[in-house]
């Protein structure tokens, strides 16, 4: 709040110990406040030297204050926000708009997070349903690659490849979804076991073919892709012991 005063500037300045000091340093400075000095006269109805000699009050300045300019060369001003002073914190404010950076990926999205994710997700399906890791991990490379959103062209989903229809039969809510996909596959496969005594090429024959088409044939069908299948599982499998 700016009090009421008949006190001049002339007096603030000889209170201050200025009184024989320069009073402006800067030319455009001293320029503008001129400037303003003279207005105010003029608009008081005071000649500019008698005025100049009684003094201008502060309510002459608070009636036409000095606009602040910056004295920056133009374009620099982004210096600003890019160069915090060494040793002073930066504001919050300056660092989130510098050049409008674009936020980091989170860390969830790496491909190292997602692989640790998938084998976390494998460890846990495999001492859930009693199956060796590395037999899980063989369905998953030779179904899916380890791309969560693998789609094949007759529509099985996601990580171990699982059709809608077996997925919705399993409970499952999102394909895609690393640890649905995978404990659901899991306990697929287990099942698959189960049918067939354990016997394990079965059990992937059905699992690629179907455990119909398995029963039909009596054994692993005569579909080169459905051997193909259990061969490659199988040694990958073995690999990984």
């Amino acid at each position: 709040m700016i009090r009421a005063t008949h006190k001049t500037i002339r007096d603030y300045w000889g209170v201050a110990g200025h009184r024989n000091k320069p009073a402006v340093h800067n030319a455009r400075q001293n320029n503008t406040f001129r400037q303003v000095i003279q207005s105010v006269c003029q608009t008081e109805g005071h000649g500019g030297h008698s005025a100049m000699a009684k003094g201008l009050t502060i309510q002459d300045y608070w009636r036409q204050p000095v606009v602040a300019r910056s004295h920056l060369p133009a374009g620099r001003t982004g210096d600003l926000l890019e160069k915090p002073s060494a040793g002073a914190g930066a504001s919050p404010a300056s660092v989130a708009v510098v050049r409008n950076k674009p936020p980091e990926a989170p860390a969830a999205n790496t491909p190292s997070a997602r692989r640790q994710k998938i084998d976390q997700a494998v460890a846990d399906a495999a001492a859930k349903y009693g199956l060796p890791k590395g037999l899980l991990q063989s369905v998953i490379q030779h179904e899916s690659g380890f791309n969560p959103r693998a789609v094949s062209p007759a529509g099985a989903q996601g990580l171990m490849q699982l059709m809608p229809a077996t997925a919705k039969e399993l409970g499952v809510e999102d394909s895609f979804d690393i640890r649905q996909n995978i404990d659901a596959g899991s306990r697929y496969l287990k099942q698959m076991l189960d049918q067939f005594d354990g016997d394990l090429r079965k059990a992937l024959a059905a699992y690629n073919a179907g455990p119909g088409t398995v029963r039909r044939y009596g054994g692993i069908p005569p579909y080169p892709e459905t051997r193909n299948y259990v061969h490659k599982v199988m040694k990958s499998a073995a690999e990984r012991v």
